[in-house]
Parts: structure tokens; C-alpha cells; sequence
């Protein structure tokens, strides 16, 4: 498989950061509430609604990104490198 490199666009890339970082952050106070035992009652249903949007939300950026850059190349994966805006993909 060929590895092959497009530079996107930075708006693009801060789009799918921005709902990554939110994502894990969601995913991470959830994981040390219940690793702390810590009374989660209500609280925890209102993180884990705002974990499922954000997950939601990552994964239709994502989505926009493949669709935008990667619909006519066929790649059969791809990865999203943050810090200088290059998307990497495989294709057959």
C-alpha cells in the first residue's frame, strides 16, 4: 500500500482538534470519577451526555475531513497529524 501525504487546511485541522481534545477531556473525568469512587449520581449522566455529544461531534469531523479531502482517492486509512496539518492516508 502507498503511504501519500496532503497538507489541509489549519481551519479544518483545529475543527477535528478541538472536538478530539473535548472528547478526551469528557473521557477523562470519567474515567477519575469512577476510578476515585467518587459519588457520580447525576453529575455523571450530564458528563456522559456531554461525553456522547463530543463524540459525536469528533466523529462528524472526521467525516467532513474524509469526505473533503479523501472521497476521490479511495485511502483505505488515514491519520490526522495536528501540529503541521498533514493528513497521511493509504491507499490500495
Amino acid at each position: 500500500m502507498a503511504k501519500n501525504i496532503i497538507i489541509i487546511d489549519a481551519n479544518d485541522r483545529d475543527i477535528v482538534q478541538r472536538a478530539d481534545i473535548d472528547m478526551n477531556s469528557r473521557m477523562n473525568l470519567i474515567s477519575f470519577m469512577i476510578s476515585r469512587n467518587m459519588d457520580i449520581g447525576e453529575r455523571f449522566k450530564q458528563y456522559e451526555d456531554e461525553y456522547q455529544k463530543s463524540f459525536l461531534a469528533f466523529e462528524a469531523a472526521k467525516a467532513n475531513i474524509a469526505n473533503k479531502y479523501l472521497k476521490d482517492f479511495g485511502a483505505t486509512t488515514w491519520s490526522l497529524n495536528y501540529e503541521n496539518c498533514e493528513l497521511t492516508y493509504e491507499q490500495q
